[in-house]
């Protein structure tokens, strides 16, 4: 997996990252990477400031643009100042960029910024996920993070002239102006690491949230960092002479800003999601296992469900799957630390075999459109409710039809379809543990046997009904296996030893050596090889 850019993070910052502690502060700097159709792209502060002063007679324009802002607003008046930076922001006409969208799809939680713009709005809205705009005091509570991703915008934005902070006069009263927003965002700066992206130190706004940082924290901040790209060593030095490390990454020939970023954060995104997933915790046998293994040999069915949902589908459906030899799983069945919820969905979702979306919600409907658009269609099956509208771009995708009136059809037609897609995937599953000791992961060679056998047992000898019963470990599985002499009872200990060495590499992180690995998978896959055909051992 490519490190070009983050290995300009250091790996203090990363951890922060996978701990979800990453709190993202957007400057005007970042609308530079906008697409507009013609015309000039949204300028940063210094420009903004130069477009602005030359509409004032005699006005001498090398003082800073904040000076040159309050001076257009005095001799034009408010409303006039509103739609003029309007219009040169392009906030009416600019969409996101590449580095925009990349952004958006990182799971963050939380983002603040004081740009007026709805460019993260909109690259939010294209990821399936759309954010929750707080702007002023009113909105700080009563949103769980269910809802999407918060974006507070410090400095309000067009569409709210009355919490724009633009002037000398709005910068000098924000503290007064807006003490709960404050003590908000200062509590965030306790709790989270800041990471400035879009900034420079001739914008107010670093000045203004460096200054509250050091009246509101003092040394109890945490370290706030700016990510930069090519900065200069006197541009490194003016922002750590204000306490502001910075991530400098190196210019690429031939990248446009608006690339580089896209593959910066592109590159954060994989690494966030694979550190998260391996740190994780899962109280779920199999699922616990499969996150072990490369995410191309999983064998997990993510569910991406309403909450209120869940447990219908465990109890209805998660049997099936379980029949299948599938691990079903939804987001809660992980544990990882708080302000990563976001994050993990989306790493689940990526390394499951087979993704499942309820589409009874509007949040669902987005997600299904996107997951359309990333993966293999033929693995992705969309459930809704009898009257759920169903919109042109996913109509060409596999959609069951929920009906908690008649559970008993919809079952069926569940297993229909996840029992198809497992015969047509089982030949491919039968190599992979060769492949992974091909491959030099004795391990994950080991864990895919045991789950490929613990499969092809379940087939023959059948699941509990309901998710309520317990399910049967390997051991069981054997031994029942044993007794219904689908198993030679001379294979018994070696194969029992394989699921011990399984489990220690699982719950202790026990290594399995090589020769091992090889000794129990051959042994695995003999068995699997003389098992019956499924309908003769019923």
């Amino acid at each position: 997996m490519s490190s070009e850019y983050i290995e300009h993070v250091p790996t203090p910052l990363l951890e922060h990252l996978v701990d979800g502690q990453w709190l993202p502060l957007i400057g005007a700097g970042f609308s530079r990477n906008a697409v507009v159709q013609s015309g000039e792209l949204p300028p940063d502060w210094r420009n903004l400031g130069k477009y602005l002063a030359e509409q004032l007679p005699d006005f001498d324009s090398s003082v800073g643009p904040l000076e040159i802002i309050s001076a257009y607003e005095h001799a034009y008046g408010r409303n006039t100042l509103v739609d003029k930076i309007g219009r040169l922001t392009r906030v009416y006409d600019a969409r996101p960029g590449k580095a925009h969208v990349a952004f958006a799809e990182l799971g963050f939680e939380k983002v603040l910024t004081t740009n007026f713009d709805f460019l993260l709005e909109r690259a939010y809205e294209t990821t399936g996920r759309p954010c929750v705009p707080l702007i002023g005091e009113s909105q700080l509570a009563g949103l769980s993070p269910s809802h999407g991703p918060k974006l507070y915008k410090l400095h309000g934005d067009i569409h709210h002239p009355g919490n724009l902070v633009m002037t000398e006069e709005d910068y000098d009263l924000f503290l007064s102006r807006w003490p709960l927003l404050a003590t908000a965002i200062t509590s965030l700066f306790i709790s989270h690491t800041p990471v400035l992206i879009g900034y420079s130190f001739d914008d107010p706004d670093t000045r203004q949230l460096m200054a509250l940082i050091k009246e509101r924290l003092g040394g109890l901040s945490r370290q706030v960092w700016s990510l930069q790209i090519a900065a200069s060593p006197q541009e490194v030095a003016r922002f750590e002479r204000r306490g502001v490390k910075v991530i400098n990454l190196a210019r690429r020939p031939g990248l446009s800003y608006d690339e580089q970023l896209r593959r910066f954060f592109s590159e954060l995104g994989d690494y966030w999601r694979r550190e998260l997933l391996d740190g994780s915790q899962s109280t779920d046998e199999r699922v616990k296992a499969d996150l072990l293994v490369p995410a191309e040999s999983s064998v997990t069915c993510y569910f991406e469900v309403p909450l209120d949902s869940v447990a219908w589908y465990k109890e209805a459906v998660f049997p099936v799957v379980e029949e299948a030899g599938f691990a079903p799983v939804v987001a809660s069945d992980v544990q990882t630390p708080p302000g990563t919820n976001f994050t993990k969905g989306d790493a689940l979702a990526q390394r499951a075999t087979i993704l499942v979306v309820d589409i009874s919600s509007e949040a669902g409907m987005q997600y299904a459109a996107l997951a359309a658009l990333k993966r293999d269609v033929r693995n992705v099956l969309l459930v809704r409710g009898t009257a759920d509208p169903v919109p042109n771009i996913l109509s060409g995708l596999t959609m069951l039809v929920r009906n908690d009136k008649n559970a008993d059809a919809f079952q069926q037609a569940f297993r229909d379809w996840i029992f198809e897609f497992r015969d047509k995937a089982l030949e491919s599953r039968r190599s992979e543990a060769e492949r992974l000791l091909e491959q030099d992961d004795p391990e994950g060679a080991l864990i895919s046997a045991v789950a490929l056998l613990e499969a092809e047992l379940n087939r023959r000898l059948g699941q509990p009904k309901s998710s309520l019963i317990p399910r049967p470990n390997p051991t069981a599985w054997i031994t029942s296996a044993v007794e219904a002499k689908l198993v030679e009872g001379r294979k018994y200990g070696e194969l029992a030893n394989a699921v011990k060495a399984r489990n220690e590499a699982v719950h202790r992180k026990v290594s399995v050596h090589k020769s091992d690995a090889v000794r129990y998978v051959k042994t695995i896959l003999e068995v699997v090889g003389q098992l019956p055909p499924e309908e003769a051992a019923r």
